[in-house]
């Protein structure tokens, strides 16, 4: 059977001094996007800053204009946004609203900039915002919402500068390095929100993560820490994966395929990188343990989970094993399987961006009732099938043992003696 290609909106990376992929989308409906730098140390510099972006509804004095807007003025430093705001005339386009109550964290996927992610997200809002509904619900929650748009640290450093270019966040990616950033980004833009309204006793009630494939891990340890996890709200994730353990296996199994003389020595390399795996901080992503962390939660927290049939990089069953690793206490988790009736090992494309349409697929009605109900309706309006069977999945260790299966004996032992390491090296 021949199927069509994929369709694909993402953004050109390029920026030029009239035209920036991002930042457009993200003037547009309303809405004011800037860059902001950020660094939890008390030092500024290329060691330590970070870079990405904000976004509200906001009313503008003036025609946007991305030259003055952005290239001559330069990331907003996110410590001095409070006085921006407050100056008179406010230096930056303040929030149109004064009870902002919600804040949504965004994350995109592996070695994509926080920039790359907006326009995916401005067409859901843009989708959200013109929906007929009633109760204005979706309306309603984007007022008083503030939109994070993260990636990780050292994210950008792979090309030499470009004076259009994000600069390099810097240091290393990692879990910790990642949520020491996410942390204090979080905690900063909250203190500031609460701030300007506490006049009106507005405050920050919850927050909503929303991740794709990589980016799901960078806000499942925001969301999961105990800093945020009682005002955790919604946890939307597309395409994402249970561990980084498990996520190896799949990996050596596609050489494996490409490569059949070497696919006998699959059990070695396997056990040999999962040994690797759990004596390398950047390698020890485990998302599994990471919702483990939400059980016996006052809040009810909630789940919508979508994943493609088709994707060849984060391969279905990844997500699946996610879903059924939530704590059996959480009961509003709803898993939205695109394509599930198509042939998963087609691999022309890979099926593994949320803006791939197939076949007669319509790329409105995805937005419009799938991912924008998914972001900003009630859980009851949210894509997919309420999952009420999910239970307790085997721990990364045990998933390590069982992928070492040359020598589970030598696996055994080096995994109980380095669990506590491991642990600390995702965050914990």
């Amino acid at each position: 059977m021949v199927y069509p290609a994929a369709t694909s909106e993402i953004p050109a990376i390029e920026c030029t001094a009239k035209s920036c992929p991002g930042l457009e989308e993200g003037n547009k409906n309303g809405m004011c996007t800037y860059q902001i730098k950020y660094s939890q140390s008390a030092a500024q510099g290329a060691a330590e800053d970070q870079h990405g972006y904000i976004m509200y509804p906001c009313s503008r004095r003036r025609e946007y204009n991305i030259q003055e807007e952005h290239f001559d003025r330069g990331p907003v430093l996110l410590k001095e946004l409070d006085s921006l705001w407050n100056t008179v005339p406010s230096a930056i386009a303040e929030p149109s609203s004064a009870d902002i109550t919600e804040i949504y964290f965004i994350a995109g996927g592996n070695g994509m900039r926080a920039r790359e992610t907006i326009p995916f997200f401005s067409k859901v809002l843009e989708h959200a915002q013109n929906r007929v509904d009633v109760d204005g619900i979706y309306q309603d929650k984007i007022r008083k919402s503030i939109f994070l748009f993260v990636d990780m640290p050292g994210y950008g450093g792979g090309w030499a500068p470009h004076p259009n270019f994000e600069p390099p966040n810097g240091g290393y990616p990692s879990p910790s390095t990642s949520l020491d950033a996410n942390r204090y980004l979080l905690h900063t833009i909250t203190d500031i929100v609460n701030k300007r309204q506490s006049t009106g006793h507005a405050q920050i009630e919850h927050y909503n993560f929303f991740g794709h494939s990589m980016g799901c891990a960078n806000v499942l340890q925001v969301a999961a820490h105990d800093d945020f996890k009682q005002k955790t709200k919604r946890i939307t994730l597309y395409a994402p994966f249970d561990s980084t353990f498990s996520m190896l296996d799949h990996f050596l199994e596609m050489v494996g395929e490409e490569y059949r003389p070497i696919a006998f020595a699959a059990p070695i390399l396997r056990g040999t990188a999962n040994t690797f795996a759990l004596m390398i901080k950047r390698f020890t992503w485990d998302n599994i343990a990471e919702v483990k962390k939400l059980q016996n939660m006052d809040t009810d927290v909630e789940f919508v989970i979508m994943h493609s049939a088709l994707d060849r990089v984060v391969p279905f069953e990844k997500g699946r094993n996610l879903v059924e690793s939530i704590p059996a206490d959480i009961k509003n988790v709803k898993f939205f399987g695109r394509h599930e009736s198509a042939d998963s090992a087609f691999s022309i494309s890979p099926w593994h961006d949320p803006r791939e349409t197939h076949r007669d697929e319509d790329m409105n009605d995805l937005f419009d009732n799938k991912y924008a109900p998914a972001l900003f309706g009630t859980f009851e309006a949210a894509p997919g099938v309420l999952i009420t069977d999910h239970q307790a999945a085997p721990s990364f260790c045990a998933r390590a043992v069982s992928g070492i299966a040359s020598a589970p004996g030598m696996a055994a032992a080096f995994c109980a003696s380095t669990v506590q390491y491991a642990r600390g090296s995702i965050g914990l």
